[in-house]
């Protein structure tokens, strides 16, 4: 019996959480749907059905989630959480754009939006159950969208971010961008160094398989 006790206690610390995120990703998935009913342009429907189905495949995920072998310390986490929810400070334009000027750009930002949504899919299926927010060691991912670059999750919702700036340009949300891609960056970089000391060498063969952190031929 006395055994049994830090076992539940240690499956209370890595489940509850899991959990816990998992039920805020629900949340954001519910009222995406929510979303989606109440949009009139279709676009605009794609777009927050597109989102729902993001944030409904990560709360699935985050229930899944392996247990980190090992974590990049308290400064990366309170990194990769200002970054997760970050892009909820940007903004719709504060003025309606005419359509000489900022109205032409929101079709574009729109389709930028929509097409980072299936990369984005397609790369949460490719990291599995070794998703998560902060730089941690859970297992080594080279499959998948994984295969054309080392980031592809960072890489999609960036785009995400980028589009919305785009479509609703500000100062305030062109700066909250930049410092998405700063902090994006800086969590690369506390990952790759987290991974290259715990798998040296197969790290080392994966960086030559997929030369480029976050675009193909580029970054």
């Amino acid at each position: 019996m006395s055994s049994r006790i830090p076992r539940l206690r240690t499956a209370l610390r890595q489940g509850l959480p899991n959990a816990a995120a998992a039920f805020l990703w629900l949340l954001l998935a519910v009222a995406f749907v929510h979303r989606a009913i109440q949009e009139a342009g279709l676009l605009d429907r794609l777009l927050a059905g597109g989102l729902a189905l993001v944030n409904g495949l990560l709360a699935m995920l985050f229930v899944a989630r392996r247990q980190a072998r090992r974590t990049a310390g308290l400064g990366p986490f309170l990194v990769a959480l200002a970054v997760t929810v970050g892009p909820l400070l940007l903004r719709p334009s504060p003025a309606p754009f005419d359509w000489a000027h900022g109205e032409r750009l929101r079709i574009p930002g729109l389709v930028l939006e929509l097409l980072s949504l299936p990369w984005i899919v397609a790369s949460l299926l490719s990291l599995g159950p070794a998703v998560g927010m902060a730089p941690a060691d859970r297992g080594l991912r080279t499959g998948g969208t994984y295969r054309i670059v080392r980031h592809p999750l960072y890489a999609g919702e960036l785009l995400c971010s980028l589009g919305y700036g785009v479509g609703n340009g500000s100062l305030a949300n062109g700066l909250i961008w930049l410092l998405l891609l700063g902090g994006v960056l800086l969590r690369i970089h506390w990952e790759e160094r987290l991974l290259a000391d715990q798998y040296p060498d197969d790290y080392a063969a994966y960086r030559r398989q997929a030369p480029r952190r976050l675009l193909p031929f580029l970054i």
